[in-house]
């Protein structure tokens, strides 16, 4: 998990970085975000030290399926 963890930093480093250089980033979009991210960063290890592995796979299959169905009657309304 670490090492995929450095991994994604690298990469979305390097991006990021691109997009700077190239002046494709809007910072109000990025000052709308930083804080939510941050809180949810906070949010995300607290739920994660207190919830077994199992837990935590369970809680990502609802999310993720939750996610699936909004996603299904979005595109549905869109027909």
């Amino acid at each position: 998990t670490a090492t995929s963890m450095f991994v994604i930093f690298l990469s979305s480093a390097l991006g990021s970085s691109v997009h700077i250089w190239l002046g494709e980033v809007d910072w109000r979009i990025v000052l709308a975000l930083v804080p939510g991210a941050w809180i949810g960063d906070k949010f995300g290890a607290y739920v994660a030290t207190r919830m077994s592995g199992r837990g935590l796979m369970w809680l990502l299959r609802i999310t993720l399926g939750l996610l699936a169905v909004e996603l299904i009657i979005e595109g549905a309304a869109k027909l």
